[in-house]
């Protein structure tokens, strides 16, 4: 499931998409940015995908905003077998898991602070540490009291995306560009699961 949220700070604006995975609320792949763009969603959609193994066709589900109606988000959808879904016109809790994370988020990370002086680019790059935070160590009460990584883990899902219990990200997926860009994603071993997701 996906969407896009706003984080507005003196200094300027913030967008992230995230794709979350229904299995354990875990964000596998982001995109922070400046812009609202189709470019930041396809860049998070893309990160998703590249973690898929053969034959994987899961769910993407998204509201009806123009970022998933447009023919580059359809074509990378179709170009990987993703079934996509949307929600009813008006019906928000269709997306609610991915609602339910950017609250968790704000509450935590973004509210009732004071970002007078924080530039931007610093916005970007501390809300990023927050979501591998979040990933790695963030206990969730749904999760038994493990992280979404930690949970993993005691499922067996080991391999490319791990060293020694620990994570270890795709780092050459984090770039900074001109346009203020943000895009990770988690490795494909960490992020798979032996049946259908909802991504």
């Amino acid at each position: 499931v996906t969407d896009v949220t706003e984080f507005r700070i003196p200094a300027g604006k913030s967008y992230l998409s995230p794709v979350i995975d229904c299995f354990d609320g875990m964000p596998i792949s982001w995109a922070i940015s400046t812009s609202p763009s189709a470019e930041m969603a396809n860049s998070s959609l893309l990160g998703a995908c590249s973690q898929l193994k053969e034959g994987e066709h899961p769910t993407g589900h998204s509201d009806r905003g123009c970022h998933y109606r447009w023919p580059g988000w359809i074509g990378i959808c179709d170009d990987h077998g993703i079934v996509r879904s949307m929600s009813r016109k008006g019906c928000s809790p269709d997306n609610s898991a991915c609602e339910g994370f950017f609250g968790r988020l704000k509450n935590e990370f973004f509210y009732h602070r004071d970002w007078s002086g924080v530039a931007v680019e610093s916005f970007m790059e501390l809300l990023d540490e927050y979501i591998r935070f979040y990933n790695e160590r963030r206990k969730k009460q749904s999760l038994g009291w493990m992280s979404p990584m930690q949970y993993r883990i005691s499922k067996g899902w080991t391999g490319q995306g791990f060293l020694d219990g620990k994570i270890s990200f795709f780092r050459q997926h984090l770039a900074l560009g001109r346009t203020g860009r943000y895009s990770r994603s988690m490795s494909a071993s960490s992020a798979c699961c032996s049946r259908a997701r909802c991504i």
